[in-house]
């Protein structure tokens, strides 16, 4: 069933595209990335989906430099960054503290003060506007409980304590975690525009690389 639903998202999302633009990126400059988003099925809906995305710019991921794993799946954090027109930034973001900059009606110093420091200017020009995606790991303990079923002797795990302390069940042991929380927010040079919790444990970009020579 799994695989029926993987290969599901794969269809739908096209994700064919999305593995080869990572592996050609991956042999031209060593590097290449895909992207897990999730998405509203339509205007009418509060079911969403999952989708595969292609990122066409490697340079605009910056994934956490420390990460080990070869898919980068041990990242704690990274970002990417998008440029878009300073139209559709005030379609999307109108009443944001960098459009009231940009049209005059808020100056710089009073932006600062409610942000924090900009960047010179680097994320805007005079038609273009730099926003920036920013994944990263919150962490929060818990517990988890190795249980076993009395009745049929299934050995389960689960991080429920009611259900491990129901009679019908026997608690053989339990240990303390620290379960990541993933975040994401969307930031521009002086202020926080979007922020969202990601329904998973990882951060949801594949790093696809080619050869690595450690020196």
């Amino acid at each position: 069933m799994l695989n029926d639903l993987i290969r599901n998202i794969q269809e739908e999302s096209q994700a064919e595209i999305a593995y080869c633009t990572a592996a050609e990126s991956a042999a031209s400059i060593g590097i290449g990335y895909i992207r897990v988003i999730s998405k509203y099925k339509d205007d009418k809906s509060f079911d969403q989906e999952i989708c595969i995305e292609a990122v066409q710019d490697a340079n605009m991921v910056m994934l956490d430099p420390n990460h080990k794993a070869l898919d980068g799946s041990d990242s704690e954090y990274a970002f990417i960054t998008t440029v878009i027109s300073k139209d559709e930034y005030y379609s999307r973001y109108g009443d944001s503290t960098m459009a009231k900059m940009i049209d005059g009606s808020l100056d710089e110093k009073t932006a600062k003060e409610v942000g924090w420091t900009a960047a010179d200017n680097k994320w805007k020009t005079e038609d273009q506007v730099v926003i920036s995606e920013y994944y990263f790991k919150d962490y929060k303990p818990s517990t988890i409980y190795q249980i076993r079923i009395i009745d049929t002797g299934e050995v389960l795990v689960t991080r429920d304590k009611e259900t491990a302390k129901n009679p019908a069940v026997e608690c053989i042991q339990e240990r303390e975690i620290m379960q990541p929380v993933v975040r994401w927010c969307k930031l521009n040079d002086v202020e926080v525009l979007e922020e969202s919790e990601w329904p998973g444990c990882y951060i949801p970009i594949v790093a696809v690389k080619g050869d690595e020579f450690w020196i």
